[in-house]
Parts: C-alpha cells; sequence; structure tokens
C-alpha cells in the first residue's frame, strides 16, 4: 500500500516522518532532562549541535553524496542508508541517551537534508508516475 498522492515511496517518506518526529521528541526530552535546570547551556549545546549538523549537511550534499554515487552507485546508497538507520536506532533503543539517540536524530536529519541529490523527486514528498532512469546522476522520470 502507498500514502495517497506519493506513489510508491509513500509508505518510505511517511515511516522516515514519524520516525524522525519520535527521534526529535525523544532528543528533546533527554536534553531537556541532561541539563536540568540549565536553560543556558541546553541551548549552547543546541546551538552547537544544529550548527555541527548544517556544516555536516554541506559536506554530505557537495561532497559525499556525488562521490557516493560515482564511486558506490545508487543502487548501493540505497541499501547502505537503512543499514545506518537501523544500526543507529538500535544503539539508540538499547541504550537510550542523549548521545545515541543525538546520533540518530542527526544521521535522519542530515541524510533528509541531502538526499536530494540522490533522488529529487523525495525531497517533493513525491514519486515520479512513471518508471525512472539514471540520467547524469539524476533522476529523471520516464514519460
Amino acid at each position: 500500500s502507498t500514502a495517497a498522492g506519493m506513489g510508491p515511496y509513500g509508505d518510505t517518506i511517511s515511516y522516515r516522518c514519524g520516525a524522525e518526529a519520535v527521534l526529535d521528541y525523544k532528543f528533546q526530552g533527554l536534553l531537556s532532562m541532561h541539563f536540568k535546570g540549565d536553560a543556558d547551556a541546553e541551548t549552547a549545546f543546541q546551538g552547537w549541535f544544529f550548527g555541527t549538523l548544517n556544516m555536516s549537511v554541506l559536506v554530505l550534499q557537495f561532497i559525499v553524496t556525488p562521490l557516493a554515487l560515482n564511486f558506490v552507485g545508487l543502487r548501493w546508497v540505497h541499501i547502505l542508508m537503512p543499514m545506518i538507520h537501523f544500526a543507529a536506532i538500535t544503539a539508540a533503543l538499547i541504550e537510550p541517551n542523549v548521545m545515541t539517540v543525538g546520533l540518530a536524530f542527526f544521521l535522519f536529519k542530515a541524510f533528509d537534508y541531502s538526499i536530494c541529490l540522490i533522488c529529487p523527486t523525495y525531497m517533493n514528498k513525491c514519486a515520479p508516475s512513471g518508471p525512472v532512469h539514471l540520467d547524469d546522476g539524476h533522476l529523471r522520470a520516464v514519460m
């Protein structure tokens, strides 16, 4: 089954959005417990965390993703991404703390922000209605 109007990627997108929301909620809760009563330290940590996330996304988007597509290939990138998420979420479930949940959340956000180079339709939350093929490093719909 697919989510309405999202083609064959609808379930995957719904799962990713749901998992990301749960990780964000858990991460924020753990931060509040970890920095109990010290709002300045919590704000400083979140500034560092999201600043690091955005710098990492910059590197992922413009350096790692093009290299991965050239040397590893689209198929393996699509296979490895869920495996990385599974490993990070498993670590967060086994030992839920700011570091493990933060890492899982970080990976979800980083891949989400840089995924548009791998599959441009993903960022638009819709899939092409017909088959797709790889052309010059970009997915294109075959009409």
